[in-house]
């Protein structure tokens, strides 16, 4: 999928370039609630279909490591510097 240079409703449409067809990304959870992404198919071979995305949990770390102590979290060390923060509204 990719962009196809349309909006519905000020939102991007994707394209499909393999079925042909337009995706419209929904409000998350709007048609199935606790899923991650949902597209539904605005044209072409698969209109009026949905598309969704794994389903997932939101909860903050705290409650979440209390129920999956042994989750492991990945965290890449990257030097930061003074210009990684670089405001252009400031400037």
């Amino acid at each position: 999928m990719a962009s196809s240079g349309w909006t519905y409703n000020y939102t991007f449409v994707l394209f499909d370039y393999e079925t042909e067809s337009m995706w419209y990304p929904a409000t998350v959870g709007a048609a199935v609630p606790g899923c991650g992404c949902v597209l539904w198919c605005i044209a072409g071979e698969y209109a009026g279909r949905m598309l969704t995305g794994p389903p997932y949990t939101r909860a903050a770390w705290d409650i979440w490591y209390a129920g999956h102590p042994t989750t492991k979290v990945y965290i890449e060390d990257i030097p930061l510097s003074n210009d990684d923060f670089y405001n252009p509204y400031t400037r």
